[in-house]
């Protein structure tokens, strides 16, 4: 993939091969579905604010249970 020629400078490509291959188990995450939810919610709610006039907007705390949950357990 050449820089520039798709979304993100060209990472976006590089960003879903690398999902792909995680839910494969060929490659480790280094992140938890806690900041892989927050990140989500960052960017939904940033795309609300733009819409919107820019009135900022706060991302809702997981619950507790959510929060502290150790999903790597299971």
């Amino acid at each position: 993939m050449t820089p520039g020629k798709e979304g993100h400078g060209g990472s976006d490509g590089l960003i879903a091969k690398n999902f792909v291959e995680i839910l494969r188990g060929n490659t480790e995450t280094y992140s938890t579905p806690q900041a892989a939810r927050y990140s989500i919610a960052t960017g939904c709610l940033a795309t609300e604010s733009l819409r919107n006039g820019g009135k900022p907007r706060s991302i809702p705390k997981l619950p507790t249970e959510l929060e502290q949950h150790n999903f790597a357990e299971n």
